[in-house]
Parts: structure tokens; C-alpha cells; sequence
């Protein structure tokens, strides 16, 4: 890539208009026809120093650069590069005579981002149970499980501890108890007779120091067969970090329990949220040959400016060659209790 990359200036022929201008695509004069996929992003920066307001229009979908330069009209500043496939890709900002060092400026800045680079998505949500009032959605079956578990340990006149956030279980008999803290401060009136169950579609890893602390306080504790514990969010939290420790920069988009924005000090990786395009800085995705994204997770209100990962892979397609990779953790139960118990019965 960088053996075909030209950095050039070209007098237009046409007036432009009265600030610059990121077009989605040009005419090379002589490389023809040009993409100019992170456009989004370079506009985006332009609109953040109060070089861009809108006042100009719409960016060109597609520019033709005159192959005589003229002097009169405005200035388009470029760089091109040859992709492994043949096609031609750039960036591109047209500006009037009197913002020429402007856009000289911002196509040198992002041309010097441009390098082979890989992209890693983290896919998974934390439960289809956060999302079950969505069309289509009928919930997670787990989810369904725990509640009727709540209802038979009630029945039998225990008191139900729900080990994470309660969520539905949550009533006046049946205690949450998120983290150690609050499994140190419960006071039962009876120790005898206490049930537990995981919330729904909790990280399982959180609930175990909260479950081992009970059952150190209250040997009689019964509660919910493992077979009924929902993984994904934990697999959805062990798939996130392995994507942030396989890279030089994270990308969060809105992910649960996002890392702090920043430079991470042991692993000297950086970590950045995400909210528009101008949060992608280009000194740290021209330091980043990996790049970790951690995507919205759906369920979640998501601002109309915010970008999708989508959006991402299609500006950093224009900031050289790029493979894309997607993640995903998965756990598998085995073996099913339940079952086991209704064929037994059924053999009786």
C-alpha cells in the first residue's frame, strides 16, 4: 500500500463553497475513479474545529478533477493508495483558496494513519432475558426456569436470596443480594430455611464469592442445580476481554461494564468510548494494528449520531487495508438435571 500512496493538490476548475468539503469519491485524473470510505470520519473532525458548519452543502457524492490545472476556483487536497484488490482508495478534501492550508492539513494528518490494520468485534449479548419485550423475542429460557424456581421455594415457605440483581424475582420475599457486602450484612429469621437462585441472565462469575460467603453463614442454604444458570453473560464479558487484550486500541460503543477511557497503564493499551466519529482520534489508530470494538448492546437508547460498528469498519475501509475478525465466547451445559429426574420418573 504504501509504495502506490500519492499525496497530491489539484487547482479546480469549478468555484467551490465557502468552507471545505469531504467528497465520498473523485476522478483521479489519471488513477480514475477513487472511494473515499472514511469520509464520515474526516468530516466529522473538519465539524469539530469549526472548519465545517454545513453552509457549503452536501459533500459530492462523486468529484471529477480536471486534468489541466487551472488556477481559477478552489483546491481539492488528496491522498490515493492501490488496495490488494485493485481498486483505488483515498481521502479527499476540497476547500476555497483561502482554506488551502486547512485542507493540505487534514489530508496529511489522515494520510499519515494509513497502514494495514485488523479490526476485532466482540459478538454477544449479555441474555436474549434483556431483551425480551423486543418483537420476535421470547426470552431466556433459563430466565423462565429461575422465576418458576422462585414460586415452588416460596410455596414451601423459604426465603429466597437472588444472588445478583434481581430484576423480576425481586419482591418482598425474596432479598437480592448483589455482591459480598450485602451477603455479609443479611440477617435471616430463620437459617433453615433459605433457598437461593442466580438472577436471571447474571454474570455467573460475579454471583460464586457471594454464593461461597453463604454458604460459610448458612450451611442449611438450598438452592438452584447449576444446570440452570444462564452463561451468555458471562460469555458476552469473556468475549469483550479477549477482544481488549488481543488489541492496541478498544473502541467501546456502549458495551455493559465498559472500561475506564483512557490509556490502560500495564498493557499500555488505550481505550476509548465512542460516541461520534470525532472520538476517533487519528494519532491512536495510526499507533493500532489491531483494533478491538466493543459494540452497543442492543436493548440499549442509542444517540442518532453514534456510530454502529458498521459505520466504524466502513470509515477505517478507507484508512487502509483491513481485515475484520469477530469474537465470540460460548459456553455449553452438558448435562441437564431436570431432564434426568423426568425420565427417571417416567421409568418408574
Amino acid at each position: 500500500m504504501h509504495r502506490t500512496r500519492l499525496t497530491e493538490f489539484f487547482p479546480l476548475h469549478h468555484q467551490v463553497g465557502p468552507e471545505p468539503t469531504v467528497p465520498r469519491g473523485f476522478v483521479h485524473p489519471e488513477r480514475g475513479r477513487v472511494a473515499c470510505p472514511a469520509a464520515p470520519l474526516v468530516e466529522a473532525h473538519l465539524r469539530a474545529e469549526g472548519l465545517l458548519t454545513g453552509a457549503g452543502g452536501p459533500a459530492p457524492e462523486l468529484l471529477p478533477v480536471p486534468a489541466q490545472r487551472v488556477r481559477d476556483g478552489g483546491v481539492l487536497a488528496c491522498t490515493t493508495y492501490i488496495d490488494l484488490d485493485g481498486s483505488v482508495t483515498g481521502i479527499a478534501v476540497t476547500a476555497p483558496r483561502a482554506l488551502e492550508t486547512a485542507a493540505r492539513d487534514a489530508v496529511q494528518r489522515w494520510a499519515a494513519v494509513l497502514r494495514t490494520r485488523r479490526i476485532v468485534i466482540a459478538l454477544g449479548e449479555p441474555c436474549r432475558q434483556a431483551a425480551r419485550s423486543a418483537p420476535g423475542h421470547a426470552g431466556c429460557p433459563k430466565a423462565a426456569a429461575t422465576r418458576e424456581l422462585v414460586r415452588q421455594y416460596r410455596e414451601r415457605g423459604d426465603t429466597v436470596l437472588v444472588l445478583g440483581a434481581a430484576g423480576e424475582c425481586d419482591s418482598a420475599s425474596a432479598h437480592a443480594l448483589p455482591d459480598v457486602a450485602a451477603a455479609l450484612r443479611f440477617e435471616p429469621d430463620d437459617d433453615t430455611r433459605l433457598s437461593f437462585v442466580l438472577a436471571p441472565c447474571s454474570p455467573v462469575e460475579a454471583a460464586m464469592p457471594v454464593l461461597r460467603v453463604l454458604r460459610a453463614r448458612f450451611p442449611a442454604l438450598r438452592g438452584q442445580h447449576p444446570d440452570q444458570w444462564c452463561y451468555a453473560a458471562s460469555d458476552a464479558r469473556l468475549g469483550a476481554r479477549m477482544v481488549t487484550e488481543t488489541s492496541d486500541l478498544v473502541l467501546d460503543l456502549g458495551a455493559s461494564a465498559a472500561p475506564t477511557d483512557g490509556a490502560d497503564a500495564p498493557s499500555r493499551r488505550t481505550v476509548r468510548r465512542v460516541r461520534t466519529l470525532a472520538d476517533l482520534r487519528p494519532e491512536e489508530l495510526a499507533a493500532a494494528a489491531t483494533v478491538g470494538v466493543l459494540p452497543q448492546l442492543s436493548g440499549r437508547e442509542r444517540p442518532d449520531d453514534s456510530p454502529t460498528v458498521t459505520d466504524v469498519i466502513e470509515v477505517l475501509s478507507g484508512l487502509g487495508p483491513l481485515s475484520v475478525v469477530h469474537h465470540r465466547a460460548s459456553t455449553d451445559v452438558s448435562t441437564n438435571v431436570y431432564e434426568r429426574s423426568a425420565l427417571a420418573h417416567s421409568a418408574r
